[in-house]
């Protein structure tokens, strides 16, 4: 059952952005940001005025540590929300689970790290 609520959050991603492509919104892949889990890109959103802004980005914390990085919606429902939780209630069990999925999953190496860190920081709580 857990995984039914992810695949819903990321049906809802999609549907707004066809909602939006519908409205005349375009997604430029070529000039988003990377996300610092998976690396794939954060898409740049021009309106239909032509103006450019980013929408998408979300803070990585506590996986990724430095104030510059950010993470893509896939990736904030995948890892970053379940990382939050198992902070929260200090299950070292949940956050291993978590880096392992991640690194089968293909994640950066540094924020599977830092996820058996926040697991390391919990056994020791």
């Amino acid at each position: 059952m857990q995984n039914a609520s992810i695949y819903t959050l990321d049906a809802i991603n999609e549907a707004i952005q066809a909602q939006m492509m519908y409205k005349g919104y375009r997604f430029d892949h070529t000039k988003g940001v990377t996300c610092c889990i998976c690396g794939g890109t954060i898409p740049l959103v021009v309106t239909p005025d032509g103006c450019e802004t980013t929408i998408g980005q979300n803070n990585p914390r506590p996986i990724a540590g430095d104030s510059e990085s950010v993470c893509c919606a896939t990736c904030n429902n995948h890892y970053v929300i379940p990382a939050r939780l198992g902070q929260h209630y200090a299950d070292a069990g949940m956050l291993l689970a978590l880096a392992n999925r991640m690194r089968m999953d293909g994640c950066a190496e540094d924020s599977v790290r830092r996820v058996v860190d926040l697991a390391d920081e919990a056994i020791i709580a």
